[in-house]
């Protein structure tokens, strides 16, 4: 039996796996390690994934699983189409630690993505269903061939000369899905700049207390009082607890453009103590 899948509301929705991408993961898809899937923690998740924008734009920290939320979408739209997709990192390495870490060990605990394997198999080129999908760094020029579906990762720290030219790729397609997802560097300069053409999402949460409707922001919202770090409405300092900043929504500063931007914060990730994020920021050098 399919799994309900709750929407944004808490309501049902309609189970329909080829346009709605988490559905299809959640009743297809075991994660690395045996990992449930849960979003406890991680609600501003849902719209993410479920975002069919041909043109997709993510800023994100490190080690939130953005790019085990990317592959997914990569294998949910290969499983449905005839295309060629390709997945990009910055360096070889990182290449062969994506596809052999975590995407080998999802093929190998999801029978319904196993027996799409076709005979070509090995770590840059894999025959899937009526798709072929394409891992490759980007500090080489690209091979010659058309793409459907592009996924450039750490956009930051790959080479910009040879990133416009996988771009390039897409030119022929019918599709032209392009995604960018990456943590940033520079301000005005790689994600940072493609996310100012975007829309421009940002994470809002309702303080239960007065009420106040608000950005989530780390000068703005976390407080350290009687020694303790925590979340707090900008404007009646009152807690935000996890469940208020998980009951948040997605805001567009600029909801008319057509290119969907994501700005996510560890703040989002309330499985993560803000006294760690606290201790954290304090041993950082500023850039």
């Amino acid at each position: 039996m399919k799994r309900p899948l709750p929407d944004y509301d808490g309501q049902p929705i309609e189970q329909d796996e080829k346009n709605i991408p988490l559905l299809w993961a959640v009743n297809n898809v075991k994660l690395p390690k045996a990992a449930p899937w849960d979003f406890t923690h991680r609600a501003w998740q849902f719209q993410i994934f479920n975002d069919m924008n041909k043109n997709l734009v993510v800023i994100k920290p490190t080690q939130i699983g953005m790019t085990t939320v990317m592959l997914v979408k990569m294998l949910h739209f290969a499983t449905f189409h005839n295309v060629r997709v390709m997945y990009t990192l910055p360096r070889q390495d990182d290449v062969y630690d994506l596809v052999n870490g975590r995407l080998e060990t999802m093929f190998r605990e999801s029978e319904a993505l196993a027996k799409n394997l076709g005979s070509i198999n090995n770590v840059r080129f894999k025959e899937y269903a009526r798709s072929y999908l394409h891992f490759m760094e980007t500090s080489v020029t690209p091979r010659m061939l058309d793409v459907d579906y592009l996924v450039n990762d750490e956009v930051d720290m790959s080479d910009v000369d040879n990133l416009e030219q996988y771009i390039a790729r897409l030119d022929a397609s019918e599709y032209k899905y392009h995604i960018k997802i990456s943590t940033p560097t520079i301000t005005s300069y790689g994600i940072d700049a493609l996310f100012a053409e975007s829309d421009q999402k940002y994470w809002f949460v309702k303080c239960p207390a007065c009420n106040h409707y608000q950005m989530l922001d780390w000068n703005d919202n976390v407080k350290r009082i009687h020694g303790e770090v925590m979340y707090c409405c900008s404007r009646c300092e009152k807690q935000l607890s996890a469940a208020v900043i998980q009951k948040g929504s997605w805001v567009a500063k600029f909801p008319s453009r057509k290119v969907s931007g994501y700005s996510v914060s560890q703040m989002m990730v309330t499985s993560i103590p803000p006294q760690s994020l606290w201790d954290d920021s304090l041993k950082m050098r500023p850039k």
